[in-house]
């Protein structure tokens, strides 16, 4: 006798209409388009609300959060060109524009969302509002990583409050440190932060992992400093295993465009062992230092006082407690 997929649910048995006869669906199958009803059975999803009104929700809130941003920004200060704005982003395309500006290096690295934002601004608005035009498109984008690391917490069923506390890190704190909001060269701090939030995404469909997986190439091709995650990597690797496809394979490729680009500026600089001497002493400074005191009289005095090993222990440390705190977080799961 063939068996058909039966539920119970108190005195009443209904037929499945979704199991076919003698066959029964694998436990991790789980269909995003329907829910279980009082009853046990599935049934379409009712949303609450029209998808219109979704989006448009989250377009007021974007236009909202980047205005708050923009608000941080002095009034004088709101409608100007910073030097790699001006100078070299939004000249290039001046002077000898073509689809390779978007991946020209600048200072020994790629910039693709500024040089994105400065051939945008070239082409679309007037000479007179490039200053204006070009500040409020990095508060834009400032915005759609708050709003991206939102969704994301969400998804990883943190509550409300907590995700819009880790959404509001961005627009709120100064992530760039003492370098200026509302400009286009200083965004790769932010999308530092996205990588992070992004390597935690599980996708649950293709049109999530195509926007993911897109989102981490851009992101590392923005930050190189993101390359620096690989033992997150690693970790979500194991973790999710084809899961996590999608955003590792952006962030690798991400990863190969920085790092044919840092090769190719080491190539052509002359180098030394001073240069990565120098290079190791700045990061235990801004990096490490700035986190003590962002006084530099004050890092001056503690390099001065327990020289540069000091820092480096420090580093040593903070890298352990880290490391540690994964471990324990595994564990607990």
């Amino acid at each position: 006798m063939v068996g058909v997929g039966v539920r119970q649910s108190g005195t009443r048995s209904e037929q499945s209409d979704t199991t076919e006869p003698g066959v029964a669906l694998p436990p991790t199958a789980v269909d995003l388009h329907s829910t279980a009803s009082a009853d046990g059975v599935s049934g379409p999803r009712r949303e609450r609300w029209p998808r219109w009104v979704g989006y448009l929700a989250g377009t007021l809130a974007w236009l909202l959060i980047a205005l708050v941003q923009f608000s941080r920004i002095p009034a004088q200060a709101r409608d100007v060109l910073y030097a790699e704005d001006g100078q070299y982003f939004l000249a290039d395309w001046i002077n000898r524009p073509g689809i390779g500006l978007l991946f020209e290096p600048y200072a020994g690295y790629q910039h693709f969302v500024p040089q994105v934002l400065s051939g945008a601004v070239r082409w679309i608005f007037p000479a007179p509002l490039w200053g204006l035009a070009l500040t409020f498109s990095a508060c834009a984008v400032v915005s759609g990583i708050a709003l991206a690391v939102y969704a994301i917490a969400r998804s990883r069923r943190l509550s409300i409050p907590v995700s819009a506390a880790v959404a509001a890190i961005p627009v709120l704190l100064p992530l760039a440190r003492l370098e200026a909001i509302g400009s286009v060269a200083n965004l790769h701090w932010y999308f530092g932060y996205l990588m992070f939030w992004l390597l935690l995404f599980v996708p649950r469909n293709r049109r999530q992992a195509v926007a993911a997986g897109t989102a981490a190439a851009v992101a590392v091709l923005t930050e190189p400093q993101a390359m620096f995650l690989l033992p997150l990597v690693l970790m979500v690797v194991l973790r999710y295993r084809r899961a996590s496809i999608p955003v590792v394979a952006g962030w690798v490729v991400g990863c190969v465009g920085q790092g044919l680009t840092v090769a190719s500026f080491l190539g052509i600089r002359p180098y030394s062992f001073d240069d990565e001497r120098s290079a190791f002493y700045g990061y235990l400074v801004n990096v490490v230092g700035t986190d003590i005191s962002m006084r530099g009289t004050r890092l001056s005095t503690a390099v001065a006082t327990f020289g540069w090993l000091g820092l480096s222990l420090m580093t040593v440390l903070v890298l352990c407690a880290v490391a540690a705190a994964a471990v324990l977080a595994a564990l607990g799961r």
